[in-house]
């Protein structure tokens, strides 16, 4: 004898994520941590990044050796336009890893949790803007470090460029995988 579960017991609702609430009552919490992991595993990871870079060890006085010995494959420059050259690409450094940001947090948040554009692009740059005002904070309290509102702002330019590069490479048609049953 087999026993059928009657339609009352089914915990899946009509609706976008109906798939992902039926794997999860089926098979428990652990197919849904991974797929969890699968999506916001990278942003975190890069969120991480940010902020080892945010203390001492992504200090002007460190990355400048490194610039130096770069730069030493260009003889002509003296070392004031060497010192130039490092402040523009430590700002394009903050332009870039917060545009990368964004779109993981975009990735992350369509992806898994299947919400409109929209929706998407609004929350991906609340919290990119949330680990901007955290990684600034944490170089206002590092001794080797200075936190400004300026660079909150400059981190914020790369994720806009990042959100309006996003209309560009979406594709209305494609399916997410959380609304596929």
């Amino acid at each position: 004898m087999t026993l059928k579960p009657s339609p009352k017991d089914n915990p899946c609702r009509p609706g976008p994520a109906v798939g992902e609430v039926c794997v999860i009552a089926r098979r428990g919490w652990l197919p849904g941590f991974f797929q969890v992991l699968r999506y916001w595993g990278p942003p975190v990871a890069w969120c991480v990044a940010i902020l080892l870079f945010s203390g001492d060890l992504g200090s002007s006085r460190r990355t400048l050796s490194l610039f130096y010995w770069l730069m030493s494959w260009f003889p002509h420059l003296t070392p004031m336009e060497v010192e130039a050259w490092h402040v523009w690409f430590r700002k394009l450094g903050h332009l870039s890893a917060y545009a990368i940001l964004y779109l993981l947090f975009f990735r992350a948040a369509h992806l898994h949790l299947a919400w409109r554009p929209g929706h998407t692009c609004l929350v991906a740059l609340a919290l990119t803007l949330g680990v901007a005002i955290t990684d600034e904070t944490r170089q206002a309290l590092v001794p080797a470090r200075s936190g400004t509102p300026l660079d909150v702002g400059l981190d914020m330019v790369g994720a806009l460029l990042a959100a309006a590069v996003v209309p560009g490479l979406w594709r209305p048609g494609r399916a997410s995988p959380t609304s596929r049953t």
